[in-house]
C-alpha cells in the first residue's frame, strides 16, 4: 500500500437556509467517495471563512491509486441535495502516510506503506516556526505535541485564539486559529512529522 496526494473541492452551496455554518444541525454537508474497487468512503466538510474566504470544503486523502468518483451532498432545514457523481484520478504522492497501530504487534505503530514508526518526540505546544522544526528534524525528530491555547503567539495573526473564541463565540470556529493549525500542519507534512493535537488545553477545563 502507498500513500496519495490529497484531494480538496471548493463547493459553491446555493440555496442553502442556516444560522450558523458550524452547526452540523443546521447545515451538514459531506461527500461519498467511491475507490477504484467499488467501496466506499463518507468525508465531512467544513466551512473555511479565513480573510473572508466564504468557502465550503471538503478534503479526502485516498488510500489507493486509480479513478476515484465522489457525488456531494448538502442538507439543511429543509431537506437534501446533491450533485451528479464526478471522478478524479489518484497519483502516489512518495509520502508515508497515516500512523497506525501496527496488526502485528499492538505496542508498536507502522505506517500506511508498511514502514514502521519509532516515536522521537517532543513537546512543542506554542510558538512553534518553521526554523523551529528545522532544527527538531536535525536531530531526527518525527512528532511532536502542539496546543490549541492562547500562549502561542504566532502565525497568521491567529496565534493568540482558542478554536472556540471569545471573539468567534460558543458554537463558532475562530478562522485565525483554525489557519493557524492548518499552517503547523502543513509545516509538519512537509518535514514528514506527526501532530499531537491537543484540541482543549487543561489550563481552560477549569
Amino acid at each position: 500500500m502507498g500513500t496519495y496526494e490529497k484531494f480538496e473541492l471548493v463547493l459553491d452551496v446555493r440555496n442553502a437556509d442556516y444560522g450558523n455554518p458550524y452547526n452540523p444541525e443546521e447545515i451538514d454537508l459531506y461527500a461519498w467517495f467511491f475507490s477504484p474497487d467499488g467501496d466506499s468512503l463518507k468525508m465531512n466538510g467544513f466551512y473555511d471563512n479565513y480573510q473572508g474566504r466564504d468557502q465550503w470544503k471538503i478534503r479526502f486523502a485516498a488510500d489507493r491509486a486509480g479513478t476515484w468518483e465522489y457525488q456531494v451532498f448538502a442538507r439543511d432545514q429543509d431537506g437534501t441535495g446533491g450533485s451528479e457523481r464526478a471522478a478524479f484520478s489518484v497519483i502516489e504522492s512518495g509520502k508515508k502516510g497515516w500512523l497506525r497501530i501496527s496488526p502485528e504487534n499492538p505496542n508498536y505503530f507502522m505506517l500506511d506503506d508498511g514502514s514502521s514508526f519509532y516515536g522521537i518526540s517532543v513537546y512543542y505546544p506554542w510558538n512553534v516556526t518553521r526554523g523551529g522544526l528545522d532544527r527538531f528534524a536535525a536531530l531526527n525528530g518525527n512528532m511532536f505535541g502542539y496546543w490549541d491555547c492562547t500562549y502561542d503567539n504566532s502565525g497568521n495573526g491567529g496565534g493568540k485564539y482558542l478554536l472556540e473564541s471569545m471573539e468567534s463565540g460558543v458554537g463558532r470556529y475562530d478562522q485565525r486559529k483554525a489557519a493557524r493549525i492548518d499552517e503547523v500542519l502543513n509545516w509538519a507534512e512537509a518535514r514528514d512529522m506527526k501532530v499531537m493535537l491537543a484540541i482543549w488545553a487543561h489550563g481552560y477545563l477549569r
